[in-house]
């Protein structure tokens, strides 16, 4: 892959796939669009919609940049929920491009580094835990190929790159899958508002609800498993 780090709007970096021209965050601001999206519209509304006395089950499809585990592990330390975060990406970037995106330098997110260095420089394909209040497990597999286990995840955060960049990661095949695998009320989120898509959500059994986006994207999708 040709990689690119470029600096958003709101000041935090993400990357550009130069191949497909298609950056990892909105350029309006990667760390705006990370919490807006997965941790507003994702972790806090499952919480605030169940009352949950286990650790929350996280599956994320597309890792990336990692920024979204790293905010989530951020929400459960403040928080003192556990949760056991899986993720799922074919093409990671490297150790040294997460460097050079210097994440744990913007305000925010100090403190963090020591969980990002773990987190990147841990093997793939086997569990580890940081804290008392995070599990984490990277896979590093084409999800077309993996066998998500019934009703295993709570939230799953939706991240593959564009419809219009990557269609096959948005057919009703793989939606039917993640409903199958998410829990009663659990949810997806994620920024994609196109039509086609809500459609085959509501086709596969979802409850889609359009929301209003982050800066710069007048909508994103919260789809529930009823």
């Amino acid at each position: 892959m040709s990689l690119k780090i470029i600096k958003t709007q709101d000041g935090s970096n993400s990357i550009l796939n130069e191949e497909l021209n298609e950056a990892y965050h909105s350029l309006n601001g990667a760390l705006t669009e990370s919490k807006h999206i997965f941790i507003k519209n994702g972790l806090e509304k499952y919480l605030t919609n169940n009352i949950v006395k286990r650790p929350i089950n996280v599956f994320e499809v597309g890792i990336g940049t990692g920024l979204n585990a790293m905010l989530a592990y951020q929400y459960a330390s403040k928080s003192g929920i556990q949760i056991n975060y899986v993720g799922v990406e074919i093409l990671p970037v490297t150790y040294e491009q997460v460097e050079e995106l210097q994440y744990h330098d913007i305000e925010e997110l100090q403190g963090l580094k020591s969980f990002s260095e773990y987190f990147h420089s841990s093997d793939w394909n086997e569990k580890f835990s940081f804290g008392n209040t995070f599990g984490f497990l990277k896979i590093r597999e084409d999800f077309h190929d993996m066998t998500l286990e019934s009703e295993s995840a709570d939230v799953v955060f939706f991240d593959a790159f564009a419809p219009n960049k990557q269609s096959e990661m948005w057919n009703y095949e793989l939606l039917l899958k993640i409903f199958e695998a998410l829990t009663h009320d659990g949810l997806l989120t994620t920024y994609c508002a196109q039509g086609q898509f809500k459609r085959d959500l509501k086709s596969c059994g979802f409850k889609v609800e359009s929301l209003p986006g982050p800066p710069g994207k007048k909508e994103m999708t919260v789809a529930v498993k009823p």
